[in-house]
């Protein structure tokens, strides 16, 4: 409920701060615009990471997320030449999937991480009237988050031990960006980098204790995404 609330306040100061500003703004700058990204999702992961390195130091395995693909789609509303309004959908997915062990004891772990954001964020572009122009941007969103793992001890082929399960996450965080922009017409060329939130699973178990513990929950951190793509201007 708190952060519903809080993400009301933002639009509303959002809006409010833009409505301001338009009034000195002559016609013509109140324009929708459509946009599709894509592009390349490299985070840290946080503790998932940490816990990855841990396992495969035990296993001798290769266990590491890559990252993966970005795609999304953007509305943008131009209250004034250095204030826009976007909406934004983006999603990403990352996986990995490896089998090892230690002569009759086999271990096998899959992963899946699947992000789907929406977001409202308000855009300040510091150098509008320039062919290449700088932005930086804030705002608030629902970070629906999927984490799905699979992990398996097997004594001569015979699982003995496993831990498997599947939790999502839909929190509102916020998050910041920033990138730049090339065109003044009709289509814009943009490129931009995302600091993102972390996401706690809370069901998640290891499959056996590490270091004298076993691993109960666990954070993500999804920073790390990047994008380009083309803007439309009506």
């Amino acid at each position: 409920m708190k952060k519903g609330l809080s993400l009301v306040l933002v639009l509303v100061l959002i809006l409010s701060v833009g409505a301001f500003a338009f009034q000195n703004e002559p016609d013509g700058f109140r324009r929708l615009s459509f946009g599709g990204l894509i592009g390349r999702y490299t985070p840290n992961f946080g503790e998932l990471k940490d816990y990855l390195n841990l396992s495969s130091d035990f296993w001798e395995a290769d266990l590491d997320f890559e990252g993966g693909e970005v795609r999304g789609l953007i509305v943008e509303y131009t209250i004034t030449r250095n204030f826009k309004l976007r909406g934004q959908w983006s999603t990403f997915d990352a996986q990995i999937s490896v089998k090892d062990g230690y002569g009759w004891t086999g271990y096998k772990a899959e992963y899946n991480l699947n992000v789907n954001a929406y977001t409202v964020s308000g855009i300040y572009i510091i150098t509008p009237e320039k062919a290449l122009s700088y932005y930086i941007g804030a705002g608030l969103g629902q970070f629906m988050t999927e984490f799905q793992w699979d992990e398996t001890i097997s004594i001569r082929a015979s699982p003995v031990w496993w831990s498997r399960g599947e939790e999502t996450e839909r929190p509102i965080l916020f998050q910041i960006l920033a990138g730049f922009r090339l065109g003044t017409g009709p289509v814009i060329l943009q490129t931009e980098v995302h600091i993102l939130p972390k996401v706690r699973m809370e069901d998640f178990r290891s499959v056996r204790h590490y270091d004298g513990k076993r691993i109960e929950g666990i954070t993500i951190d999804l920073s790390g995404m990047w994008s380009v793509g083309a803007v439309v201007r009506l």
